[in-house]
């Protein structure tokens, strides 16, 4: 799982986040998705994106991909995994 460690203080210990939106790099690394296969499951709609631009003429931004939406994905999948192997035994 991608997760980032946060040193708070020397009493609370590290904290753990995940992040809920992934730029496409880190998607592919949660995911093992590849980054064509990620596009591609996002212009299906299957799974959710945002751009966040830098300002509001801006054409270009940055893509991220909400982790929660590639969760549901990958567990739909094995869902699905498991309905044809119970069938089949």
């Amino acid at each position: 799982m991608l997760t980032t460690e946060l040193l708070q203080d020397t009493h609370s210990g590290p904290v753990t986040l995940n992040p809920r939106w992934l730029r496409i790099p880190a998607a592919v690394k949660y995911s093992g998705l590849s980054r064509s296969r990620l596009y591609e499951l996002l212009s299906e709609g299957r799974i959710k994106s945002i751009c966040v631009k830098s300002h509001k003429g801006a054409e270009r931004g940055v893509r991220l991909l909400d982790r929660e939406s590639v969760d549901s994905f990958m567990l739909a999948l094995l869902t699905a995994q498991q309905n044809v192997n119970a069938e089949d035994g």
